[in-house]
């Protein structure tokens, strides 16, 4: 080989090296952040169904109270 294809060569694993790094390093940000977002909506979702049972209770106590303002 000579020095041209040899520099070409050798740039070329430097920058597969270089991307290949930067795909994990993308790779990796992507599954922290899903894992935030994950985090985050589970909260969500526990704060709607405290809030559900919540109305689900007010409810029922006003069901009851109509069915004895009724008497």
């Amino acid at each position: 080989m000579t020095g041209l294809q040899t520099a070409f060569y050798i740039v070329g694993l430097v920058f597969m090296g270089i991307n290949l790094i930067l795909i994990i390093a993308l790779l990796s940000a992507v599954l922290v952040i899903k894992s935030k977002i994950n985090k985050v909506h589970d909260a969500i979702n526990e704060r709607v169904d405290r809030v559900k049972d919540i109305t689900t209770k007010a409810s029922l106590i006003l069901r009851t109270l109509k069915h004895f303002a009724r008497r």
